[in-house]
């Protein structure tokens, strides 16, 4: 959470300038001082700097409000079971609920429990009202919070003006709970997505120029329109409306090149982004196949990158793009130059200066070119050793780096590049290669995911390359960050999000023994394959002996 969070909470008489973040533990002895007595009647035994510190450590997410100084004024701890003692607390969904209450969909995954809310008696309305729109913006997969109190209980007042109670589907007069409800499309709906049309040009070439106008001047007043017109079955463009107007735009494209990919980064545990293929070479027996540890591992960005630059910058003012974000794929993950016009993306120079890379023509002297025809004898580039070289537009710089970031087949010791598994099924990924949205709404940009993968039913891969000193931006929480597997310098940072990160109704149950061949398909290609079987038997074969001995 980021001080553009900052909110004015006040009554007549008083004013509270408050800042929403994670809980963290230290935060439950000031929230015990915000007890008071229809606290512990709605949600139990809370009158205890202990009992606090328990919530706060199995809450699923706990947000605290607190001012400048960091005086707390409001804790909620959010859980995804309801805290009532004859409720499971693993299949609720398919149990209780469904057998108590009409409303459909409900499960843990788009559904949060209030366990305990606590506020400072002169602010608890106006904190109720943030904690509500915060968890909402913060988890954008959340579309109801439930708050269960003891029959014959009534939530405090600040409470009761956004929770409303749930009727059943039958009297429940032997239900000790009575459930109240809070619901997303009261306080930050969901964005609606759909297929770009030329006339959103006037809503979209605004929100695009108000921050600078260096695409209005290189392509025109309709670069927006001639990408959107240019559509087909390979390439899309979404926008995001809210109110009748277009808030956020995103474009996507089939054409990746998903061979230097594999080359670069480490995606053998998502099987290259391709489908399986008998001809897939993983290199086991040379021990440079990556692994799930290798793929999640911490890898140094120092180390592995040293310029920031893309492979053309040209200058603005600092004060652009701040909270709108536009990213585009680099030219590593694109087949064809259909979209070279129209390529943007946001970088920070130092933290201080936001800049838009527009793909130029670059005239590189004889001298450079010499230079990206050889192959990088060192695994790691030297990039303050290569002159930089200017051009006569927008004074742009390329470095030998650059070169590299913009064909790193070229740079890649060719034993380095043998080692890569080489996959050759058919491609599952599609790439974000320009996208931007309003930062009103920039909470919501997941929403745009659906839409992309329903337009691509064959792809289950999403990729997003961004320059690496670019902030993380919120599309990107929703992403994993793929490592190198090179050190080469200015490489972009690669982002993917799965198709079953849309799922919203998944069931867990136990494992048994005729799970195994699907375990072993699950991790054939891990190092540590031998010992995740041997750990699975053993597991259900113990609690097979527990289950006889009873």
């Amino acid at each position: 959470m980021d001080s553009s969070d900052q909110k004015n909470l006040s009554r007549p008489g008083t004013s509270l300038d408050i800042q929403p973040r994670r809980s963290e533990a230290r935060d439950s002895q000031e929230a015990f001082k915000l007890v008071q007595s229809y606290t512990t009647d709605v949600f139990g035994r809370v009158n205890r700097v202990e009992n606090i510190a328990l919530i706060l450590e199995h809450a699923v997410f706990a947000l605290s409000l607190a001012d400048s100084y960091d005086n707390l004024f409001a804790l909620a701890a959010f859980y995804d079971y309801p805290n009532i003692h004859n409720v499971s607390q693993s299949d609720w969904d398919q149990t209780w609920w469904n057998d108590t209450f009409k409303i459909p969909d409900v499960n843990a995954i788009n559904t949060l429990f209030l366990h305990l809310f606590v506020a400072h008696p002169d602010y608890s309305e106006g904190c109720a009202k943030e904690v509500i729109n915060a968890a909402f913006k913060t988890l954008p997969e959340v579309n109801q919070i439930l708050l269960c109190v003891p029959n014959n209980v009534q939530p405090e007042i600040a409470l009761s003006k956004y929770f409303t109670p749930i009727s059943t589907k039958h009297d429940k007069s032997d239900s000790l709970s009575t459930v109240f409800g809070c619901y997303r499309k009261d306080h930050f709906p969901s964005l609606f997505i759909r297929t770009a049309r030329v006339q959103d040009n006037d809503d979209l070439a605004p929100l695009f120029n108000q921050y600078n106008d260096i695409l209005k001047q290189t392509y025109g007043d309709y670069f927006v329109a001639e990408l959107i017109e240019s559509q087909d079955d390979d390439n899309k463009a979404f926008v995001a409306e809210a109110d009748g107007y277009a808030v956020g735009f995103m474009s996507v494209s089939k054409e990746v090149n998903i061979n230097v990919l594999n080359e670069v980064y480490q995606l053998a545990a998502f099987h290259g982004l391709r489908e399986a293929h008998s001809d897939d070479v993983w290199n086991e027996e040379s021990g440079n196949n990556p692994t799930i540890d290798d793929q999640f591992s911490s890898i140094d960005a120092t180390a592995v990158y040293e310029d920031a630059k893309g492979n053309s910058f040209i200058e603005q003012s600092s004060d652009t793009l701040e909270n709108r974000r536009v990213s585009d794929m680099h030219q590593t993950t694109t087949d064809n130059n259909r979209l070279n016009n129209f390529k943007r993306q946001t970088t920070a120079d130092e933290g201080k200066e936001n800049r838009i890379s527009l793909d130029s023509d670059l005239e590189i002297d004889n001298k450079a070119e010499n230079e990206n025809d050889h192959a990088i004898t060192d695994q790691t580039v030297n990039n303050t050793d290569v002159q930089l070289i200017d051009t006569s537009a927008y004074r742009a710089k390329m470095t030998k780096a650059q070169l590299a970031a913009e064909d790193p087949s070229k740079f890649i010791r060719p034993s380095i590049a043998s080692t890569a598994p080489k996959f050759f099924g058919r491609p599952k990924a599609f790439a974000i290669q320009l996208f931007c949205i309003n930062e009103l709404y920039e909470k919501r940009s997941y929403d745009f995911l659906k839409k992309a993968f329903d337009s691509f039913p064959d792809r289950d891969y999403c990729i997003i390359s961004i320059p690496h000193m670019v902030p993380e931006f919120p599309l990107l929480h929703s992403f994993i960050r793929i490592p190198p597997r090179i050190n080469l310098p200015n490489i972009q940072e690669l982002y993917m999000f799965h198709r079953a990160g849309l799922l919203r109704n998944i069931e867990i149950k136990k494992a048994t023994e005729d799970n195994l061949e699907t375990i072993k398909k699950f991790v054939q290609h891990l190092s540590s394959r031998e010992y995740i079987i041997q750990d699975f038997l053993e597991a259900v074969r113990s609690r097979k002996r527990r289950v006889k001995t009873k």
